[in-house]
């Protein structure tokens, strides 16, 4: 469901302007790690091992950074096809 959301958000950022395109799809990425970052935070009291803690974060946060930078980079592809055409 929460793929389905970020999806849709691109999609209608697709149809923004495109100067203001990349100031707010930034702001989206920070908001999606900042709201993954906080839901982590409950980590603090369960594991005592700082090393750990990261570990478990970063495997938590690397997967939806990844689908971030790929719908970043369809977004581009579909701007780049609109332009030429």
């Amino acid at each position: 469901q929460e793929v389905q959301i970020i999806i849709l958000i691109f999609l209608i950022l697709i149809t923004l302007n495109t100067k203001r395109l990349w100031l707010i799809q930034i702001l989206i990425i920070l908001m999606m790690i900042k709201h993954h970052y906080n839901y982590h935070k409950q980590y603090k009291q369960v594991l005592k091992g700082g090393m750990t803690r990261w570990l478990v974060l970063l495997g938590k946060l690397l997967p939806k950074i990844l689908i971030a930078i790929y719908l970043l980079y369809e977004l581009i592809e579909r701007i780049i096809k609109i332009g030429t055409t």
